[in-house]
């Protein structure tokens, strides 16, 4: 049973807002290699690693010197690293909320089209959406019930 948006409506909306939240997912992934390579000490002058740190020092510049940074002699604590993933994670959970759309169910021209599509395929929809998920519930039309007539 298919419930959903019909088939070739695309809400620009919801493209741009999860291709946003990907991007800062990637983004979030390689500050998280970052940290912990610094944790275990990885050797900054290999490529792949001096790649990671170039990439993401952009990201990490605005958070540096917040904190000081907790030496050890064998271990370095990326503290701005940390930071700017906590940002990232406030700015994509901000995103979802700011695009006008709730990520718990269907829009009202969801619906709409859902019920039509119900109607035509002789099915009846049951009570309103969830409140939780804002799915429809939907069922078949009951058959008529079975007569059974006593032979003479």
């Amino acid at each position: 049973m298919n419930v959903g948006p019909a088939a070739g409506t695309v809400d620009p909306v919801a493209v741009v807002t999860r291709v946003v939240r990907l991007l800062i997912t990637v983004l979030e992934l390689l500050l998280l290699f970052r940290f912990f390579f610094k944790f275990a000490g990885a050797n900054a002058i290999q490529p792949l690693i001096a790649a990671l740190y170039g990439f993401t020092e952009p990201l990490v510049r605005p958070f540096q010197g917040i904190f000081p940074e907790p030496r050890t002699p064998a271990v370095v604590i990326d503290v701005p690293a940390l930071l700017a993933i906590v940002f990232l994670f406030l700015v994509a959970g901000s995103s979802s909320r700011s695009s006008g759309r709730s990520q718990a169910g269907p829009s009202s021209e969801d619906e709409a089209a859902a019920a039509d599509r119900c109607r035509r395929e002789g099915r009846l929809g049951v009570g309103g959406p969830s409140p939780r998920t804002g799915i429809r519930i939907v069922t078949r039309r009951p058959d008529p019930p079975l007569v059974f007539e006593r032979r003479r």
